[in-house]
């Protein structure tokens, strides 16, 4: 049942990144204010388990994240704070994300941080929008966006003593990756008398 709810827009359509700041635009005549919940669900296949999925409650600008398993919240933050909230799919920041109502529209901002691992298969991931009135009209929005995250790159930013002698030595390995220094897990390091590459 729709009752005049609506989804005008969404931006970005596409994109990439271990961020993702998130807009739609949802339209309920004649009040924004009418608008009772959002639902905006990040996977591929669509499902709860093991999905990036978060819910707004407007009335008390509030956002919640789904667990794992797709069964019920990890906890639940107040829309503009300081706290974060995370499963093992993404982190939602509450700082940056937000509702903001004007007429019969509804603008919400939605800022996610990915883990890498979400991302393992290389598969596109999709954004669907679900929504609520307090007049029991429903909104369902499936693929309404696509996200992909690029494979990491991590390089060699210095390395001290570049040359020396002697029987003992400190080395210093300087790393960049971008996924950040967390996203590092193993560094294998190769003293030889002969390039091996």
């Amino acid at each position: 049942l729709n009752a005049g709810l609506a989804l005008n827009g969404v931006s970005p359509l596409n994109g990439s990144g271990r961020t993702h700041s998130l807009d739609l635009v949802l339209s309920r005549p004649p009040g924004a204010q009418l608008i009772q919940t959002i639902q905006v669900n990040v996977s591929n296949p669509q499902t709860a388990a093991n999905a990036c999925q978060v819910s707004f409650n407007v009335a008390a600008n509030a956002i919640s994240l789904i667990n794992d398993a797709g069964a019920a919240p990890v906890g639940s933050a107040t829309l503009g704070s300081s706290s974060t909230l995370q499963n093992s799919q993404c982190t939602v920041i509450a700082a940056s994300s937000g509702l903001f109502a004007s007429g019969n529209e509804l603008l919400v901002n939605l800022s996610l941080a990915y883990k890498p691992s979400f991302f393992s298969t290389g598969a596109l991931k999709y954004v669907n929008v679900a929504a609520s009135d307090n007049q029991g009209g429903t909104l369902l929005a499936s693929q309404v966006a696509a996200w992909s995250l690029p494979a990491p790159q991590i390089g060699l930013t210095s390395l001290t003593p570049s040359s020396g002698s002697g029987l003992s030595q400190v080395f210093t390995v300087s790393l960049t990756d971008t996924y950040g220094a967390g996203d590092v897990q193993l560094v294998n390091f190769l003293v030889n008398n002969s390039d091996l590459s």
